[in-house]
């Protein structure tokens, strides 16, 4: 029976990657190979019976193979084991900050008319052919206001507390050539003279 340490390259075949892993070396216990497929089997998905199965485990009936898979999670170098695969393909799977921002970004500047039922923003998809063969399309997307709310918290800008000057750039002269202490008009009356 091929036994191996936590601490050496174990290879970890996934669906998404078939590289040599390097695990730390936590524990000097040793990790069977039916049990490091089982491990792999779980992290990919697989029930306990259907990991128990896959690892090459023969039980002698399929309600023993579910009590048997349940008492090797017990042990702990396979709950260490497999607590370690199921974060590596967590850390994987999450979004950057970039990647978060990057579709937010695509929301807001996609048009309609460049959706189609495979797109990743396209929420809902459908087409509706008339009496004259003409093709309406109809898509349902994120907004766009909301995205742009949304990518303004992520990076930190706070449109809410914004000072009065920054809205109306002509707000500063206003207050240097008039009192300072009256309250601006809120509308201006302006005449342009070509010359």
């Amino acid at each position: 029976m091929e036994r191996l340490s936590l601490g050496n390259l174990i290879p970890f075949h996934s669906p998404k990657s078939t590289a040599m892993k390097q695990l730390p070396d936590k524990t000097s216990k040793l990790l069977t190979l039916r049990q490091r497929k089982y491990c792999q089997a779980r992290a990919n998905g697989f029930n306990q019976a259907q990991a128990y199965l896959s690892a090459g485990y023969k039980p002698s009936s399929p309600i023993n193979a579910n009590k048997n898979a349940h008492n090797l999670e017990k042990h702990p170098d396979v709950a260490q084991y497999l607590a370690r695969l199921r974060e590596e393909s967590f850390a994987k799977d999450v979004m950057s900050l970039q990647e978060k921002r990057s579709m937010l970004a695509r929301i807001a500047r996609t048009s309609p008319s460049e959706v189609d039922a495979t797109s990743p923003i396209c929420q809902e998809y459908a087409e509706e052919i008339d009496a004259s063969g003409n093709v309406k399309r109809k898509v349902k997307l994120p907004s766009k206001i909301e995205a742009i709310r949304t990518d303004n918290q992520m990076a930190g800008h706070d449109w809410k507390n914004q000072q009065e000057e920054e809205t109306n750039p002509f707000l500063f002269l206003v207050n240097f050539f008039g009192n300072g202490s009256q309250l601006p008009p809120k509308t201006f009356e302006a005449e342009i003279i070509k010359g």
